[in-house]
C-alpha cells in the first residue's frame, strides 16, 4: 500500500512524472553553432572579445562566431568566381574543338601540291619524226620450239608518220632475255608504205620460256616505233616423247 506524502502538492507530482516522459531534447547543432570552430569569429577566435579582453569583438560584435552577412557573401563571390572558371575552361575547350576541326582541312590543303607549269617547247621543223604501227605478225605467243632449233618470225609493218625513214633504219633486239637472232636491214621506208621485217631466231639449249624484244633504230641509234617481241617456248626432248 502506498501513502502519498500529503505535503508535496499534487500538481508537483504530475509535473515531475511529466518531466520524466517528456525530457527536452537537445538543441541540433547547426553549422554556425558557437562549438563550431569553422563559423568562430576571425577576428576573435571565438572568444567574444578584442585582443585586450576589454571589450567586445567589433568584427563578431560579441557574438564569437562569423556574421551570417559575411558567410552569405563568401558564398556569392566562391558561387562567381566557381562559375567565372567554368566558363574560362569552357571557352578554352570550345576553342580547342575548332582548332581541331580546322586540322584536317588545313593538312589537306598542305597535302595537295601546287600544279605543276610544264613550258613545251614548240616543235622543231628540222628534226625529222618518224613513226612505225604493226599491222600483222606470223607467230603468236607461247611458241614451242625444240632446243637449238631455227624458227623465223615476221611482222608486217607500216610507216605511218608523214617522214620517210633514214636509210640507216634497223631492227635491233633492245630487252629482254639474250637470244641468238639475226635480223636484215630495213632501210628507207616512204611514208604509208608497208614492209615484212624478219627475225631467224636460233632456240636455247636449255628448255623453257623465253621473249625479247625488238625496235627500229637510225644513225644516231635513236628508237622509233612500236616494240615488237619475240615469245617462245624450248620444249624439253624427254617430255616431248
Amino acid at each position: 500500500m502506498c501513502i502519498r506524502d500529503r505535503s508535496i502538492p499534487k500538481c508537483s507530482i504530475v509535473q515531475s512524472e511529466y518531466a520524466e516522459e517528456k525530457a527536452p531534447q537537445p538543441e541540433k547543432d547547426t553549422p554556425q553553432s558557437l562549438n563550431d570552430p569553422a563559423y568562430a569569429c576571425l577576428g576573435c577566435d571565438g572568444t567574444k572579445t578584442n585582443k585586450k579582453g576589454t571589450k567586445a569583438c567589433r568584427i563578431c560584435n560579441g557574438t564569437g562566431r562569423i556574421p551570417q552577412n559575411f558567410i552569405d557573401r563568401l558564398k556569392d563571390i566562391a558561387k562567381s568566381e566557381l562559375m567565372a572558371e567554368i566558363n574560362s575552361r569552357m571557352e578554352v575547350a570550345r576553342t580547342q574543338i575548332i582548332e581541331e576541326q580546322k586540322k584536317p582541312q588545313q593538312e589537306l590543303a598542305r597535302s595537295i601540291p601546287e600544279p605543276m607549269v610544264y613550258k613545251i617547247d614548240p616543235p622543231n621543223k628540222d628534226v625529222p619524226v618518224y613513226r612505225m604501227a604493226r599491222i600483222s605478225e606470223s607467230l603468236g605467243d607461247g611458241y614451242k620450239t625444240a632446243p637449238e632449233a631455227v624458227f623465223e618470225k615476221v611482222w608486217v609493218v607500216r610507216n605511218v608518220g608523214t617522214t620517210s625513214w633514214p636509210e640507216s633504219t634497223e631492227f635491233k633486239r633492245n630487252s629482254g632475255d639474250p637470244i641468238e637472232a639475226t635480223v636484215s636491214h630495213v632501210g628507207a621506208v616512204k611514208p604509208g608504205e608497208e614492209i615484212a621485217i624478219k627475225v631467224t631466231v636460233k632456240a636455247p639449249k636449255k628448255p623453257g620460256r623465253y621473249a625479247s624484244f625488238f625496235r627500229l633504230t637510225h644513225s644516231q641509234n635513236k628508237a622509233f616505233g612500236e616494240n615488237p617481241w619475240v615469245d617462245f617456248i624450248v620444249i624439253d626432248p624427254a617430255e616431248a616423247k
